[in-house]
């Protein structure tokens, strides 16, 4: 699984569909809508109802789309927590990480 594919979903379903989505990321419409859908192919189910008022996400879709904003955000906060913690811990060899970090 991609982050790119990820972001890519909740970008479609925050701007209500392709075109505008593909505008706001600067990415053809036709190679984002291949994304979304290896997205779909590799869960196995359709994740955005398609109509010409725009798109919403399928049920499988909500579940999908509040896990990948979840690991976005995950991501995003590991790349601003690691290198900080790379400056605190540098010459020691000795750390261990023995629970889950809090925010």
């Amino acid at each position: 699984m991609e982050l790119r594919r990820l972001r890519y979903l909740v970008k479609v379903v925050d701007a209500g569909g392709f075109r505008r989505a593909s505008e706001m990321l600067n990415v053809a419409q036709p190679a984002l809508t291949r994304q979304v859908q290896a997205l779909e192919a590799e869960f196995g189910v359709p994740l955005l109802f398609r109509s010409a008022a725009g798109v919403t996400p399928t049920p499988q879709g909500e579940i999908v789309l509040c896990e990948a904003r979840e690991i976005l955000a995950r991501r995003t906060r590991c790349t601003v927590w690691c290198p900080s913690i790379a400056l605190r811990l540098r010459g020691r060899s000795d750390w261990v990480c023995r629970r889950p970090w809090r925010i």
